[in-house]
């Protein structure tokens, strides 16, 4: 039996969405909402839940999201205008190739990685959204004093993630090792939702762009990555 093709690869399955270039510079008048100073970057929003609620709460920050699914670009867009949220960007684009390309620096006050880990078998690594490449990119973006904030649900991951940001420069924690108990930005995401309606841990970080910073990037164990089968 012939297997039908995801609708996430089908160019127009979810209409005409914002798409980034695959090639070519950035500028942040590409990209970003028009007329706000302050500026904030989900990576990953999902189904949107987060960087909805952050935009509707904050009407004088603009809001850009980066999503590898044309489902969940089309999904917030529409509830972007159904709710009259007019301060936010989603965009259908990769994160780790597109951050690398804008020409701008220091222009997002927060970024926010929630709930990014891929199914933690070997072959799903290359999925992997939190790795040194896009760090660095994250660092350049941020603003002076501008936060970094990522929550998972997965132990080992969380170990691999907060080694990651202590070993790369420009980034400092906000408080000892970077691990915080709780969401200090109030909007949860739907994840983080589910799992604390299950009983379910959550490990968050919370970093700063912060001068002085000359550690090298030291890669984790790959344990750490990879977990135990």
């Amino acid at each position: 039996m012939q297997q039908r093709p995801s609708p996430d690869r089908l160019p127009n399955s979810y209409g005409d969405v914002p798409s980034l270039p695959a090639v070519g510079d950035l500028q942040l008048s590409d990209f970003a909402p028009a007329g706000y100073t302050c500026l904030e970057l989900e990576i990953g929003f999902g189904k949107g839940w987060f960087l909805l609620e952050r935009a509707r709460s904050n009407p004088n920050t603009g809001f850009v999201g980066l999503e590898i699914r044309r489902k969940w670009v089309h999904l917030v867009l529409e509830r972007a205008r159904n709710r009259a949220i007019p301060n936010i960007q989603p965009w259908l684009g990769d994160a780790k190739q597109a951050l690398s390309r804008v020409l701008d620096q220091g222009i997002f006050s927060n970024v926010f990685i929630n709930f990014p880990d891929p199914w933690w078998k070997k072959r799903h690594l290359k999925r992997m959204v939190i790795v040194p490449e896009l760090i660095a990119e994250v660092v350049r973006l941020l603003t002076p004093d501008g936060g970094l904030f990522v929550q998972t649900d997965v132990d080992f991951r969380a170990d691999y993630y907060r080694q990651l940001l202590l070993d790369t420069p420009g980034l400092i924690p906000v408080r000892g090792n970077g691990t915080i108990d709780s969401n200090p930005f109030t909007t949860p995401s739907l994840r983080e939702i589910k799992c604390e309606a299950a009983g379910l841990p959550i490990y968050r970080l919370l970093f700063k762009k912060g001068e002085g910073c000359e550690r090298p990037v030291k890669i984790p164990p790959t344990s750490l990555i990879k977990g135990e089968y």
